[in-house]
């Protein structure tokens, strides 16, 4: 398959705006697409996340390099393309780098180089989500949709996906391969849980730090982010707790920040850490496991829980009840004690990797949501060099869209206000007066008093006197709260 074909079906992507009709585009693309061909088409379509080019902001100054280009009839295949772009990514030293891709340019059409440009640079603006393509993939490869999911949780890499899926090979959890986490629903009260689940519980206090996975394997300890990023040079005092433990290990856990009295620090002194020059003393929880010498992802919470027991490291304030008032009087406790809230879980749950379920469901002290920012407004005033007001969105039921709820400009330091402008600048999809149309990248944590019922936005919803409370930069936007968790919200708030 020539590179231009997958040219022509980016641009019937670009003007194709119903799910619906981009999905059959995909789904039948992929049918005709070879085994040998479909890595490099679904890493092209992604913009190659497989593939470490480094070279993302300097990819027109040397498509400008380029004298002319050529007119002659498109020739490269995608399989040669996706080989150059390999041996680009495998080659040592920006200069070596810039030169062979120089050399890619040259052979290609206008179109063509378009194409390459979006691809590196992450501007494809075709509509095409992760979920979009797993569902493709489902319908072109004859496959359960939640078995694809599995695989990606397991294997968050779709080119590298689709591989093992063509070649048979069942991705497996394993020390080392950072895995995507399971995470929580919400409801808005500890009554509201034992009304849904009237059963024994385990209530562990919420913390307010950095989620990470950390993975042993012999000797080899690696500390990874929610996001997937290897993190461990920034927490080497976390290795010298698991260097002494006898076996390999993929941990769940979160790591806050204390003052030199032991104390918890707010979530963004923390992110300081992740600064040059900045040190924070940090304190690791572990509150699961997922593998301790083999998988344990498919036994019970309860079973896995007593495994984590096991082992020399600390782990949250934790209690197990089906008293609703033991529950309460936790939930107070925890509240007191500086925590924003619980983690309540099921204890015959399996640890589900990558998506939002009621195994884990978390109660707050103050009604918050995490939402995706989609646009900013330039400020006026002693604002007015700053994105200031910004549009926040949530996911809608399926996670495949995203919904508008409202807009706020309360909540940043000047310091933050400046490091929102920078960011959402660097993400900026477009432009209309006064407005800066954004990647849904960012993810920001959000407080509110109340929520309304709205005609204005998609959503059908409007956050009332919201104000961000953090940046969370260490959350990808698929972890952002969905709809479902915004009407929980509101019927708990207006009775319904």
């Amino acid at each position: 398959m020539k590179l231009t074909e997958v040219v022509k079906l980016w641009q019937a992507l670009r003007q194709t705006s119903a799910r619906g009709a981009k999905l059959n585009l995909l789904a039948d693309f992929i049918r005709n697409t070879t085994e040998d061909e479909l890595p490099a088409l679904i890493s092209l379509l992604t913009g190659l996340p497989d593939l470490k080019l480094n070279l993302r902001f300097s990819v027109y100054k040397l498509a400008m390099a380029v004298p002319t280009l050529p007119l002659f009839e498109p020739s490269l295949e995608i399989v040669e393309v996706y080989r150059l772009l390999k041996k680009v990514a495998n080659t040592s030293g920006r200069k070596a780098k810039e030169l062979l891709l120089q050399q890619l340019f040259a052979h290609l059409t206008e179109e063509e180089l378009h194409f390459l440009l979006a691809t590196i640079s992450g501007e494809l603006r075709c509509g095409v989500s992760e979920g979009m393509l797993v569902d493709a993939l489902a319908i072109a490869l004859n496959l359960p949709k939640d078995t694809i999911k599995r695989q990606l949780a397991i294997q968050p890499n779709l080119p590298t996906l689709v591989t093992n899926l063509i070649q048979g090979k069942k991705t497996v959890v394993t020390p080392l391969q950072p895995v995507r986490l399971a995470l929580a629903e919400m409801l808005p009260s500890i009554d509201e849980v034992y009304k849904v689940y009237n059963t024994r519980l385990a209530l562990e206090c919420k913390l307010d730090g950095v989620r990470i996975q950390a993975h042993k394997k012999g000797n080899t300890i690696r500390i990874y982010s929610r996001r997937l990023k290897d993190i461990t040079d920034k927490f080497a005092d976390i290795m010298i707790l698991l260097q002494g433990l006898p076996h390999d290990l993929i941990l769940d856990g979160e790591v806050i920040g204390i003052d030199k009295s032991g104390k918890p620090i707010m979530f963004q002194q923390l992110m300081r850490r992740f600064g040059e020059r900045t040190h924070v003393n940090v304190q690791a929880y572990f509150f699961d496991i997922l593998y301790c010498d083999k998988p344990v992802i498919d036994i019970p919470y309860e079973e896995r829980y007593a495994i984590l027991e096991g082992l020399p490291l600390t782990r949250p304030p934790r209690i197990v009840t089906a008293s609703i008032e033991e529950a309460r009087k936790f939930f107070h406790k925890a509240i007191a004690d500086g925590y924003e809230g619980i983690m309540v879980k099921q204890l015959d749950a399996p640890y589900h990797l990558g998506e939002r379920r009621d195994y884990w469901i978390k109660v707050k002290r103050h009604y918050t949501i995490d939402a995706v920012i989609v646009a900013a407004e330039w400020g006026h005033g002693r604002r007015s060099s700053w994105l200031s007001n910004y549009h926040l969105a949530v996911w809608d039921e399926s996670y495949k869209s995203l919904l508008h709820v409202g807009k706020t400009f309360k909540g940043p330091t000047d310091e933050e206000f400046t490091y929102l402008t920078k960011k959402l600048l660097s993400l900026k999809q477009g432009e209309s007066p006064g407005i800066v149309y954004v990647r849904p990248e960012l993810v920001v944590e959000v407080e509110f008093d109340d929520i309304q019922m709205s005609p204005h936005y998609d959503s059908g919803y409007a956050l009332r006197f919201a104000r961000i409370k953090s940046i969370r930069e260490d959350k990808p936007p698929y972890e952002a709260d969905s709809i479902t968790t915004l009407r929980k919200i509101f019927d708990k708030l207006h009775g319904s």
